[in-house]
């Protein structure tokens, strides 16, 4: 009997801990718009990197 609640318990856990992350998956996701400014970030960061590069 106490196996048993040990049991139901464990699969209670395991399926409340994964219903959690699935319900919070996409919290502290930022937006399209931040991400597209850091990807034109990145790229004008990287050509700069080049420019540099090439100047030397």
């Amino acid at each position: 009997m106490r196996a048993l609640l040990i049991i139901a318990l464990a699969v209670g856990a395991l399926i409340g801990g994964l219903l959690l992350l699935r319900s919070s998956r996409d919290v502290g996701m930022p937006g399209p718009d931040v991400l597209d400014r850091a990807k034109r970030r990145a790229a004008e960061l990287d050509a700069a990197e080049r420019r540099e590069d090439q100047s030397r």
